[in-house]
């Protein structure tokens, strides 16, 4: 699934959505039949240009900007980097000195 939610492009989506649906249907044939009418109906964000994706497919604000910049959080400050949380009760995950 995340391989088609992943594709560059529409029709890479619907390739590997005809993939995953034939051999869905060998061994899981009521998988195959809901996937078949629900799963389209969430690719809508492929209708759009590729750099409107990111914000459309996640509510993730660290996944919506490129790495490296500094965007500002709604309160003025920015977003921690990546992978970094800070320790409670601190107000930058930044290490000082």
């Amino acid at each position: 699934m995340r391989a088609i939610f992943n594709a560059p492009d529409k029709a890479e989506v619907q390739r590997l959505l005809k993939t995953a649906l034939d051999a869905w249907r060998k061994e899981h044939p009521k998988l195959a039949e809901w996937a078949e009418s629900a799963i389209p109906e969430s690719l809508t964000v492929f209708d759009f240009p590729a750099s409107h994706r990111v914000r459309l497919r996640t509510t993730n604000a660290l996944e919506r900007y490129p790495p490296g910049t500094q965007t500002p959080h709604p309160g003025g400050k920015p977003l921690p980097e990546p992978g970094v949380l800070p320790a409670p009760g601190l107000r930058s995950a930044r290490p000082t000195g």
